[in-house]
């Protein structure tokens, strides 16, 4: 399960450090700059699930036509297909999806069309709280 992780989310933050350094040099910072890294880091993230649940699902049809199908690498393909479903695949809505300006929404969502609060997210790393009792 942790190699999962490491797989799916480690693969991304390599690249999107390396188009970070790269930015950096060239001086091209910003807001804009942040969501682009943020959809690269979707993209790469998909196409890694994507890659891993095909692999899934081919182990799956190996080991129902093998001749013996209660093998202890079926039961270990079962425990690990659990924890995918009922660990990772939570952990990947919470950090891609809960909020709008989320890796994975960021790939469907062009930077233009964020609201202002998002925007301010991506500069400030946290959301502007307005206190509506002093008005």
């Amino acid at each position: 399960m942790i190699g999962d992780l490491l797989l799916l989310f480690g693969v991304p933050y390599v690249l999107t450090s390396l188009i970070w350094l790269f930015q950096k040099i060239s001086g091209s910072l910003g807001p804009p700059a942040t969501y682009f890294r943020r959809r690269v880091f979707g993209i790469v993230f998909l196409l890694i699930l994507l890659i891993v649940v095909c692999g899934l699902v081919v182990l799956v049809g190996a080991m129902s036509s093998s001749p013996d199908g209660r093998t202890a690498a079926s039961s270990a393909l079962g425990r690990n297909i659990g924890k995918f479903v009922f660990i990772e695949l939570p952990l990947i809505y919470w950090w891609g999806l809960k909020t709008e300006d989320g890796f994975l929404r960021a790939v469907f969502v062009p930077y233009s069309s964020l609201t202002p609060q998002a925007k301010e997210r991506l500069i400030t790393g946290k959301l502007a709280t307005t206190n509506k009792s002093n008005k």
